[in-house]
């Protein structure tokens, strides 16, 4: 009897001293980080929000020329936090340790032959183009959890010029994937089209994606989801 008292001590004492606080911490460090994980989001929004209302304050025709990271940077298009100067050129980051990468899209068909077929003479495509009707913003770097949160947000209600989006992973042997499709089958005037010859397997659509959806395309390993999101 005696000895089953003391087993009952020590039991007692490890979960009062140890066990319990154990678990208190683990609860409070898990919300404080899911805390943290929704306000980045929140502000990840509202960064590509700000973004689109000042490329439409700058394009106002709605072509995009020579449009990259340092247009974005040196126009102020982005919180300046987010903004670093490399040697001659500018990186961008997002929220959550990864990435942002501003580029110009093809906005219709008509933009994209022109495109393809001058796509192995870039110098020549350069000289001729007059700036295209459309650009994409892609997110880098992100967690399975990060990416699937962002690729079923209602960006078309947000964000009226909204073309379409696409959640991807990488791997490997798939490098490739993340923003090919979006780029160049999500167009102005070929809704039904089906990708050919893509090696790209994120999936791409003209709205957000399905709970069943974004599990699907983002089911990467530790940080190697991405997510971009198509503009007029």
């Amino acid at each position: 009897m005696v000895r089953k008292d003391k087993k009952d001590s020590r039991m007692e004492l490890f979960l009062t001293k140890f066990a319990i606080p154990a678990i208190i911490i683990g609860v409070c460090v898990y919300f404080f980080l899911e805390a943290v994980v929704r306000n980045n989001v929140n502000k990840t929004t509202e960064d590509i929000v700000a973004l689109t209302r000042k490329m439409a304050e700058n394009y106002e025709n709605q072509q995009y020329k020579f449009l990259s990271n340092d247009a974005i940077a040196l126009g102020e298009f982005l919180p300046y936090d987010l903004v670093k100067e490399e040697g001659e050129h500018y990186t961008l980051s997002n929220r959550f340790g990864g990435q942002i990468h501003v580029m110009e899209s093809v906005s219709n068909q008509k933009e994209r032959t022109l495109y393809f077929s001058l796509y192995n003479n870039q110098k020549q495509y350069q000289k001729v183009y007059d700036g295209v009707g459309a650009y994409v913003v892609l997110l880098t770097n992100l967690t399975s959890g990060i990416c699937k949160t962002l690729a079923q947000i209602d960006w078309p209600a947000k964000i009226p010029n909204f073309m379409g989006i696409e959640a991807a992973y990488t791997t490997p042997t798939s490098q490739n994937n993340g923003v090919y499709n979006l780029s160049n089958y999500i167009l102005t005037d070929n809704e039904g089209e089906t990708p050919k010859n893509t090696v790209d397997l994120g999936i791409a659509q003209r709205r957000p994606l399905s709970e069943k959806e974004a599990q699907k395309a983002c089911g990467c390993f530790w940080r190697s989801c991405s997510v971009a999101l198509k503009f007029r």
